[in-house]
């Protein structure tokens, strides 16, 4: 079962990202992080996806995305971005994240198998 952790600086926007991605079957939502902790958090528990909501991804954002995707142990990271534009997608890839999906976006995504198997599973 994949584990993922929320990143969102917004306290209300993660918890209701978590709680939509817990109800799903096959998905375990092992916590919660904010820009500043991502990075520690998901070297800490070890999620197989780290999923970051943003409004908007600055240079902190990539540097973050970076340090994450640097530790193989953190799992992948996929962007979730209010912004629906190609060069912050390009920028996000580069910087190492696996996915990004405007979050405005009105495609059905069906979750549980859009998401990779975990190596641990």
């Amino acid at each position: 079962m994949p584990r993922l952790l929320i990143v969102d600086d917004h306290a209300l926007s993660s918890r209701a990202l978590s709680m939509a991605m817990a109800g799903l079957p096959g998905l375990q939502v092992v916590g919660e992080a904010t820009r500043h902790d991502a990075v520690h958090r998901s070297a800490r528990l070890g999620p197989d996806i780290v999923v970051w909501h943003t409004e908007d991804l600055d240079r902190e954002s990539l540097g973050i995305i970076r340090g994450i995707s640097a530790r193989p142990a953190s799992g992948r990271v996929l962007v979730l971005c209010g912004a629906d534009l190609a060069p912050l997608a390009r920028q996000a890839l580069h910087a190492g994240a696996s996915g990004f999906l405007p979050d405005n976006s009105r495609r059905s995504v069906p979750c549980p198998s859009a998401v990779p198997r975990s190596p641990r599973a």
